[in-house]
């Protein structure tokens, strides 16, 4: 049978493996890094530590995959008791105005116009400003009013819903392993350290980032932009009554312990923190990155004296792209390139959010593919 090559071994590249491979194709995967995961990966140390806030959504395509095929690891809910809410200088259970946006799931919301208009319409200027800010969650973006209000208000209607996500416990590397493991198992060749510059004949998955997929695929035009963030990883000494998160709906900055609900990832007394702030359109790294230490000093006081480990970072174009008026996951680029070429991942015209694009686009690839093989 003829050989089916997939070039990079994340989420979307295992899960595209595991489906062709289960529907007896024969599947090499080329991943250039030493391990598999790709963005999924985890710091492996006294600190398990994601490549950024990660969380799987539950009520999705994604996840019912990974329950009915015995993929799903150890996960657990992050508390909504913990979580305080950063408005006007002060730290809050509740902002006036909020459950008014988190109960509007159910509104449908125009593509073709932008979320601040359509917000500021349906529930006022000041309420729209809270609802932006809420916003920056589920986006991941410096100012999300400026997006499709249909692509904001889906965002919106997931977060809101009871024990919207799951976190992995370990890091997401127990995911990534299971999902290699899953692939070896139906006879996936996984080859690490193996960068391929161009790709080879016959079928071919591309499952990579969008600059690298362009140079593969030989299409200088190909784009998917989406925002750029600022990461502060920071492992505290626990304090009692320190948030379980933190979400600053005025600086639009995220943080999250994840080592609330999983205490294995850091060492004993410690609170493990990952936090993220969407980079704005001419904002410095350092400034976005200030945006989250101000939210710290807010929702963890004194936590400067208490740190004990921190990382920085900064992710371009990672978390998938945000749609402006006017289009939707269909204008994104295409799965199928032609001449039996695919390209799969979060950028790509899927729908869903998060990982679940990966897994959706990963499984319409896996389809056509096998149709190639039949």
């Amino acid at each position: 049978m003829q050989e089916v090559t997939i070039i990079g071994a994340g989420l979307s590249g295992l899960i595209a493996a595991i489906q062709i491979a289960e529907g007896g194709g024969r599947v090499v995967v080329h991943e250039a890094g030493a391990k598999p995961g790709g963005r999924a990966r985890t710091d492996v140390s006294n600190h398990r530590v994601n490549l950024g806030p990660h969380a799987i959504y539950r009520r999705g395509h994604f996840g019912d995959w990974l329950m009915q095929n015995d993929l799903l690891p150890k996960v657990y809910y992050p508390s909504l008791l913990g979580l305080r809410l950063l408005s006007g200088g002060r730290s809050r259970r509740m902002v006036p105005g909020l459950p008014k946006v988190m109960s509007s799931g159910k509104r449908e919301a125009p593509v073709d116009e932008s979320y601040r208009s359509w917000a500021t319409r349906e529930f006022g200027t000041d309420v729209a400003k809270l609802a932006i800010g809420f916003a920056s969650l589920p986006t991941y973006h410096p100012d999300p009013g400026i997006l499709s209000a249909a692509f904001v208000q889906e965002r919106i209607a997931r977060s809101s819903e009871w024990r919207p996500v799951w976190y992995v416990s370990g890091g997401w590397i127990t995911l990534v392993d299971k999902l290699a493991a899953r692939a070896e198992a139906f006879g996936v060749e996984i080859v690490t350290r193996s960068k391929l510059a161009e790709l080879p004949d016959g079928l071919c998955v591309v499952a990579t980032d969008i600059p690298t997929a362009a140079k593969l695929l030989n299409d200088p035009g190909l784009a998917s932009p989406g925002p750029d963030n600022a990461l502060l990883d920071v492992s505290i000494k626990k304090r009692r009554g320190d948030p379980t998160a933190v979400l600053d709906v005025d600086g639009h900055v995220y943080i999250s312990s994840f080592s609330a609900g999983d205490p294995s990832i850091a060492p004993k007394g410690e609170w493990l923190l990952q936090a993220v702030a969407g980079i704005g359109e001419g904002e410095a790294v350092d400034t976005a990155r200030g945006r989250i230490e101000a939210a710290m000093d807010v929702g963890y006081k004194g936590w400067r004296n208490r740190a004990v480990w921190q990382r920085k970072g900064v992710t371009r174009n990672t978390v998938g792209p945000c749609e402006m008026p006017g289009t939707t996951w269909r204008d994104r680029p295409a799965i199928d390139r032609g001449h039996g070429r695919w390209l799969i991942g979060s950028h790509v015209a899927a729908p869903g959010i998060l990982a679940e694009t990966c897994f959706e686009s990963a499984k319409t690839a896996a389809v056509m593919v096998l149709s190639k093989l039949d």
